[in-house]
């Protein structure tokens, strides 16, 4: 018995300094790969950050800074439902802007954009280097864009041949009075929304 006992015991002492090994070098080779790792490209690209504040939604704030709410939840590490924190500090990817107020005249940039205006009872729409043949929803919500009111589909503006479209819509009754309300353009095949406030 004592002889098997000490066949084995060569053995069993390599495995074991086998095992220390493949430990040590593991731990030399992990820290190596996590240095090579590249850094988190939210970190890289926020080019500002959003604190959220009561009634924020994911949808809301992508709608303030022009990005699909997608590229919103990609940058934060979201995932649906979208549960936000008050207080919760959102990164804002480098690719976004504020809301875009329009296309001043004699602009050479040629930026995406549209203005807004009240003809009576109608509300006036001029988009400006849209993508050509696509449809944007027309959504109006009074207040700010943080405010808790529903959002209201006012309906389709559509591009053709042309960047340049303009179209009159009719503005609901319980907008007439509304000091100021939020008009949103937003792309049905790519979600990205602009939007911008008017002021009566």
């Amino acid at each position: 018995m004592s002889g098997n006992i000490q066949t084995h015991k060569p053995k069993f002492a390599v495995r074991i300094f086998s095992l220390f090994l493949a430990m040590a070098l593991l731990a030399g080779v992990l820290p190596q790969i996590a240095l090579a790792a590249p850094a988190p490209s939210v970190a890289q690209t926020c080019s500002k950050y959003h604190t959220v504040a009561s009634g924020d939604t994911l949808s809301s704030i992508s709608v303030t800074y022009d990005i699909s709410v997608t590229e919103l939840a990609t940058a934060n590490n979201l995932t649906q439902p979208y549960t936000l924190v008050i207080g919760q500090r959102l990164c804002i990817p480098g690719s976004a802007t504020t809301t875009p107020t329009g296309t001043s005249s004699g602009s050479s940039s040629k930026k995406t954009g549209f203005t807004v205006e009240r003809q009576g009872t109608n509300l006036v729409i001029k988009a400006s280097n849209y993508p050509k043949k696509s449809n944007f929803y027309v959504k109006l919500k009074k207040g700010r864009l943080s405010s808790a009111e529903p959002w209201l589909k006012l309906g389709i503006l559509r591009t053709k041949k042309n960047t340049e479209v303009t179209r009159s819509f009719k503005l609901p009754k319980s907008f007439y009075d509304a000091p100021q309300f939020q008009v949103c353009l937003k792309n049905a095949k790519s979600d990205a929304i602009s939007c911008q406030s008017f002021v009566q």
